[in-house]
């Protein structure tokens, strides 16, 4: 899982801010592109708010990112 903040700037002098869990990386791409193509909004930031983690062993813990060990 991919969980982020995403911060867009909009036509109006407002700031439209979400957070939202993603399957992974692509997906949010995906995401930001239909709302910068649909709403005509820029994205201003990406806050990463948690990725998916493994358990490995006692208590070591690893982050993974599209499947793949970090």
């Amino acid at each position: 899982m991919y969980k982020v903040i995403l911060k867009f700037k909009t036509y109006r002098a407002e700031d439209w801010v979400i957070e939202k869990t993603f399957n992974d990386k692509n997906h949010c791409d995906n995401f930001i592109k239909g709302v910068c193509s649909k709403k005509d909004y820029l994205l201003d930031e990406i806050i990463e708010v948690e990725r998916e983690r493994i358990h490995r062993g006692n208590s070591r813990w690893a982050n993974m990112r599209n499947g793949k060990l970090i």
